[in-house]
């Protein structure tokens, strides 16, 4: 069995200078955690530093996992609050541009990472936080954040908070975690809903940001009503946040009446970023969640879906779309999607969650382009699939990733969360007015 190979970034430093042989630069890397990867069983392997993102991303690809050593002055003290002092050494933007650039791309690979030291500072930073080191109380000899104890004993403890600023590392500006605003009824029972989006976005690897439109009286087995909430409320709180926040992609899930469509709509098209319209008709554990006949929740989606993503299952597709019958097979599902491109959607992808066959078909349309993805149909259920789907659709494209390329990572989450958190049919056991959300 080969042995996990795993990265480390080394430190940079100079040769001392002698008469006719000046100070040269050079990479240095303490032993120990050379040693500590060979007594683990693995191979460790030193990422020299790269310019250009392919070299690392080349050097990444030959890890199993990475560590990021980092140094407690690679970072300007007071970017994390700790004043600078006269003592402390020079900062190394090289170092601290290659380590965010290959920390960032282990990150979205899902690779196992390890932030020592100004690594973990780094680390805290791209995962939407901000990490304070400040130990002078603990430390009475120490320089704000640095430990003058043996530093192979922990010396104090460290937080990860949310972030207050987004102060440059080493002369570069962190780039922050992308985020997704989603506009969603709210679940109590958390199966679905607002608690199903945040659950889905963080983890596509973005940050959630939710505001409701509705508050729901339901549990896990029935939906007993909903309570819509104020558009213009709504609508204030989401431009408060579009306005302080760095969003990159907008979900909307249950709107609940037409009123609030409208104003959802007005704000989409003043956003002008990414969004992903999942039309919310009826809970998958029973009852209407939009106010007003087919007829309405038709111009209502119609005027959501323009240059959106739009993401209805089939029952959905068959109501938005005046369908006789829920497209179930393949040609049927391609067939809706395009239809709702023709009528204005970026792109639709029609879920056949709900069709039969040991195959699970969901169909993706562009203006000219169409692409079937099939897995195998588990049997089980879950609420709450499609806002999962959309929400980590919407992330993946906040990530700056292709549409296919999210369409296809948000059907695998799914499929994950259905693998381990589902329910077999049979023991659903929900007073349901149709058949629950299946991907």
């Amino acid at each position: 069995m080969p042995r996990p190979v795993i990265g480390l970034t080394p430190d940079q430093g100079k040769t001392l200078e002698r008469p006719g042989r000046p100070s040269m630069p050079r990479y240095e890397l303490k032993e120990a955690y050379a040693e500590a990867v060979l007594a683990a069983g693995g191979l460790p392997i030193v990422l020299p530093y790269a310019g250009d993102e392919d070299a690392a991303r080349q050097a990444l690809s030959l890890c199993d996992a990475l560590v990021v050593t980092g140094g407690a002055f690679d970072v300007p003290p007071e970017a994390y609050g700790a004043a600078a002092h006269r003592l402390l050494g020079e900062t190394k933007p090289q170092r601290t541009q290659f380590e965010q650039r290959v920390l960032r791309l282990a990150l979205e690979a899902r690779k196992p990472v390890l932030g020592v030291c100004g690594g973990m500072q780094l680390l805290a930073v791209e995962l939407g936080g901000t990490l304070y080191q400040d130990i002078r109380d603990e430390i009475p000899s120490a320089l704000d954040h640095e430990q003058k104890t043996d530093p192979r004993t922990p010396g104090h403890e460290a937080r990860v908070e949310p972030p207050l600023s987004r102060a440059g590392r080493g002369g570069t500006e962190m780039t922050p975690t992308p985020v997704v605003l989603v506009l969603a009824g709210l679940d109590p029972s958390g199966g679905a809903g607002l608690f199903a989006d945040v659950e889905a976005i963080r983890a596509a690897g973005a940050r959630p940001l939710g505001v409701p439109t509705a508050l729901t009286a339901q549990t896990l087995r029935r939906m007993h009503g909903f309570q819509p909430l104020s558009p213009q409320l709504a609508m204030q709180t989401a431009r408060a946040l579009l306005e302080e926040e760095p969003v990159r992609a907008i979900k909307v899930g249950m709107v609940g009446t037409p009123a609030m469509a409208r104003a959802i709509a007005g704000l989409l098209a003043e956003a002008r970023l990414p969004a992903v319209v999942d039309p919310v008709l009826a809970a998958s554990s029973g009852g209407a969640l939009f106010q007003g006949g087919p007829e309405a929740a038709r111009e209502a989606y119609a005027e959501l879906f323009a240059g959106a993503i739009a993401t209805p299952n089939a029952l959905e597709a068959q109501v938005l779309l005046g369908l006789a019958e829920p497209p179930r097979s393949a040609d049927a599902l391609e067939s809706a999607a395009r239809d709702l491109v023709q009528r204005g959607a970026r792109a639709a992808l029609v879920k056949g969650g709900h069709a039969e066959g040991p195959e699970s078909i969901d169909v993706l349309c562009e203006k000219d382009l169409c692409i079937h993805f099939a897995a195998h149909r588990l049997d089980k259920v879950a609420r709450g699939t499609g806002c999962r789907l959309a929400s980590a659709l919407a992330a993946r494209l906040a990530l700056g990733r292709g549409l296919e390329e999210s369409a296809r990572a948000a059907k695998a989450l799914v499929l994950e969360h259905l693998a381990s958190a589902g329910s077999p049919r049979e023991e659903q056991g929900v007073e349901a007015e149709g058949p629950p959300r299946r991907t």
